[in-house]
Parts: C-alpha cells; structure tokens; sequence
C-alpha cells in the first residue's frame, strides 16, 4: 500500500524539481574570438572543483553544467525552443562582450529573455575585446520602459578578459575566471582570489621541498660516490706504493 508524501516531502520534490539545470546560459556571437572566449570560461567552470569550505553552499563539489549553443540559431524571427527553455533553467547568464555583440538581435533577444524571469544581479558580462560602451548591449547598461525608454543607468557585474590585437589576455584571464566563479557561488571575489593565491603559494611550496628534497638525494648520492672514489683512488695509490716498495727491496737484494 502506497504512503501518502508528507509536506516536507513535497516541497522537497517540487524544490527539485525547480531547480535550475545549468549553473550558467553564456551568450555569445559565434565568431572566432567570441566562440573561443565562451569555450574556455564553459570549461573554467565545468571543471572547477570547488573548495571544501564553499561546497555545501555550492551544492557538491562542482559548480554545475553550462549551457553554451554551439550552432548558429535558425532564421526566425524567435528565439528556439532549445534556447527558451535553457534561459529558463538556468541560473546566470554570462554575456561575452565584444564590438560585435550588439550587431546580434539574438545575443539580445537573450539577454531581453532572460531579464523577464531573473534578476539583473545573475547576469555577467566578459569583456572580450574593445571597450564597455561599444561591446555591451544597452540592455546591460540601461533599464527601458514598456515604450522603449532608458529609465535608470546600471553597472553590470563585469570580468575582463580583452587582450591586445583582438585576443584573449592569459595574464587577465585566470583572475577574472576567479571572479566569474565567486559570482556563480555568491561569495565575495576576494575570499576566492586570496584563497586562490594562498593555494598557488602553497603549491609552490610544495614543489620546492620536493625539489629540496630530490637535490638533497642527488648530493648525498654524489658525495657517497665521490667518497667511494677516493677511497678507491687511496687503494691504488697504497698499491702502487707497496709494488714500488716490493721492487726497491728485490733491487737491493741483487
């Protein structure tokens, strides 16, 4: 006979049930730079671990999948299935800015979409080149009126990733990878960035009493040798003066 769902149960199904299926939506043009950018931050937080003190807020170990469409959308004039119901379960959008990504009516039908079902604070936008007034969408930098009018001006959450000449930057990148990542926890940035720094420093750490360590063996191995050598090369001086020695006494004795 079949129980009936306690309330607590209930509300841990519908929980379920609701949450979202991808930590993160990236909106992009499907240009070289473009693409590469939204390639590499998918895999920055795919394949992050997160630290042992954030999981339980992050839900596990990892962050969580993220959506990333990588076929040019359809001419229609609407946004696909696909894509609607990716924007409606996710969490953040991440926006990859670049002089061209105004010119997309999708990017910004996306970010138009995802700004009627979340909250403005879940959307990142990843400088990828140029500067922000030319690669953001208006829809970033502005709230409209049912009629199309700005009402306020807003400073989006924001990472920089431009290079020079058109570029990723690798310098940049690791930092603001760390600030996507605190976005997506909802940590502060710098409780990540210096716990980030104190783990490259112990790393480092690490590797050099490894490399003390291995030096250490190969001077004890060396000296060892060398200690065998001279005792060797006292053995033959000993001999060579016993022979000589010999042959003095046979000499005197004829």
């Amino acid at each position: 006979m079949k129980t009936t769902d306690t309330p607590a149960a209930a509300a841990q199904e519908k929980q379920e049930k609701e949450k979202p299926r991808y930590k993160a939506f990236i909106s992009y043009r499907h240009l070289p730079l473009d693409k590469a950018a939204a390639e590499r931050i998918q895999k920055g937080i795919e394949q992050y671990t997160v630290p042992a003190e954030f999981r339980e807020k992050a839900g596990g170990p990892k962050l969580g999948r993220v959506f990333r469409d990588e076929d040019e959308l359809p001419v229609s004039s609407s946004l696909s299935d696909s894509i609607t119901y990716a924007l409606d379960h996710t969490e953040f959008l991440i926006v990859i800015c670049t002089p061209d990504l105004p010119k997309s009516r999708w990017c910004e039908q996306e970010i138009r979409y995802f700004l009627e079902t979340h909250d403005r604070d879940h959307i990142i936008a990843v400088l990828t080149d140029g500067r922000p007034e030319e690669s953001f969408s208006p829809y970033l930098l502005h709230t409209f009126d049912a009629d199309g009018n700005v009402l306020t001006d807003v400073e989006p959450l924001a990472a920089n990733i431009a290079g020079e000449n058109h570029t990723i930057s690798r310098k940049a990148f690791g930092k603001e990878m760390t600030r996507i990542r605190a976005s997506l926890l909802g940590i502060p940035f710098d409780s990540l960035w210096q716990r980030e720094k104190r783990r490259k420093t112990a790393q480092i750490a690490a590797a050099m009493a490894v490399g003390m360590v291995g030096l250490g063996i190969f001077l004890g191995v060396t000296l060892s040798q060398n200690s065998q050598i001279r005792r060797k090369n006292e053995e033959i001086v000993r001999q060579k003066d016993q022979i000589e020695q010999n042959l003095n006494r046979i000499s005197e004795q004829n």
